[in-house]
């Protein structure tokens, strides 16, 4: 996923809930496009991967390169795992919002270590 402006990759609620299980892997997230307006919660850039829903996903083997402006990945769901990622200068590497999500074997590189209004 290259210079995409909005959210590369998003599991949405829309009507139902979207099925569980899914899998996100072997993905390259790199050189974000700036949006056009701010937004209140992460300025003038969104996020890589939004997970909603019912959760159970499971994130892993990709490379976020936020060049210090995108979220890698937003947890807004429960019970999902993310492991074996790579994230090099992001603004926020994971911003969990949902309860019960595992993280493990990550690698963390660069970003200016402050932490979301969620933590």
């Amino acid at each position: 996923f290259e210079e995409i402006t909005g959210g590369g990759i998003h599991h949405y609620q829309s009507g139902g809930t979207p099925g569980g299980d899914m899998r996100i892997f072997g993905n390259v997230f790199r050189m974000p496009r700036r949006y056009s307006w701010t937004l209140p919660e992460s300025g003038s850039y969104a996020v890589e991967i939004y997970m909603y829903g019912e959760g159970r996903a499971h994130v892993y083997n990709n490379l976020f390169l936020g060049e210090r402006r995108r979220t890698g990945i937003r947890l807004a769901s429960p019970d999902n795992l993310v492991y074996n990622n790579t994230f090099y200068d992001n603004r926020y590497a994971v911003d969990a919002r949902g309860g019960r999500n595992r993280l493990f074997n990550n690698v963390f590189f660069g970003g200016d270590g402050r932490c979301p209004a969620s933590c």
